[in-house]
C-alpha cells in the first residue's frame, strides 16, 4: 500500500516538475481501505495495492509562519477538506533514534474535514496534523485521517513532498 501511494504521488509530483519551483509539492487522496484489504488478500503481500484516488494537489509556499491552505471535496459525503501545510523558524526538539537533535525550521500538516471549508485545519476540534523538522534529509511527510461511510472505512491523506528542504542546502 505504501508503494503504490508513493508512486501515485511521484507520478504526480513528476507531470507537475514546474510546481517545485515556487515550493513543495502536497498532494490529498482517499483510499478505501477495505478494497485494499480485499485486494492484498486475495493477490497476496506480494502484490501492489491500488493506487488512492487522487483529490487534488496544490504547492505549498515555503515561507517563515506562512500556512497554504487548499480546500478539496470529499466525494463520498459532500463534505470539504481543508488541507493546510505551514512552515516555521521556531526551534522544535523531535528525539530521533540515537539523536536527541534541535531544528531550526520545521513544517507542519493539518487535515480538518467539515461541512464548510474553513480558513485553516489547524487548531481546528477534530483536525489532524504532523509536525517534523524541514532539512535535506525530509523527503516526505503525511498526515492521515480515517473516516467511515455506509460501514466501509477510508484513509484520507495530506501528504507533501519536501522539495525546498533540498533547495536551501
Amino acid at each position: 500500500m505504501i508503494r503504490s501511494l508513493l508512486l501515485t504521488f511521484l507520478i504526480s509530483a513528476v507531470s507537475g516538475l514546474h510546481l517545485f519551483a515556487e515550493g513543495d509539492l502536497c498532494q490529498v487522496s482517499m483510499t478505501d481501505l477495505e478494497a485494499v484489504k480485499k485486494y492484498l488478500e486475495k493477490r497476496g503481500p506480494r502484490h501492489s495495492a491500488p493506487a488512492p484516488e487522487v483529490l487534488g494537489s496544490f504547492t505549498a509556499t515555503v515561507a517563515e509562519d506562512r500556512i497554504t491552505t487548499q480546500h478539496f471535496l470529499l466525494p463520498l459525503t459532500g463534505e470539504q477538506i481543508t488541507a493546510s501545510v505551514a512552515y516555521t523558524d521556531k526551534s522544535i526538539e523531535l528525539v530521533k533514534p540515537g539523536t536527541n537533535k534541535v531544528f531550526d525550521v520545521s513544517i507542519e500538516l493539518a487535515l480538518f474535514i467539515s461541512p464548510k471549508p474553513v480558513d485553516s485545519a489547524f487548531g481546528q476540534e477534530g483536525e489532524v496534523s504532523s509536525q517534523s523538522d524541514y532539512s535535506k534529509e525530509t523527503l516526505w511527510l503525511r498526515v492521515t485521517k480515517i473516516i467511515k461511510h455506509r460501514g466501509k472505512r477510508y484513509a484520507i491523506d495530506l501528504g507533501c513532498y519536501c522539495n525546498g528542504a533540498r533547495r536551501k542546502e
